[in-house]
């Protein structure tokens, strides 16, 4: 079971939490403890999803 909550975009992206909706099936790298927070280095990424490559750009013009 899993669950998600809702975090500003600074908060987001500090923590390298990943967005619940890009989760679907990517493989785990690391077991994440209850509670934790999966984060982009838990999950094998496909870097040719375009949702991912979306995603991507929105990270990097919210860095500045």
């Amino acid at each position: 079971m899993v669950y998600g909550r809702l975090a500003p975009a600074e908060v987001s992206l500090k923590s390298g939490a990943l967005p619940m909706g890009l989760a679907r099936g990517f493989k785990l790298r690391n077991d994440v403890p209850e509670g934790g927070v999966l984060g982009w280095d838990d999950v094998e990424v496909d870097e040719t999803m375009l949702a991912l490559q979306l995603r991507r750009e929105l990270e990097r013009t919210t860095r500045g």
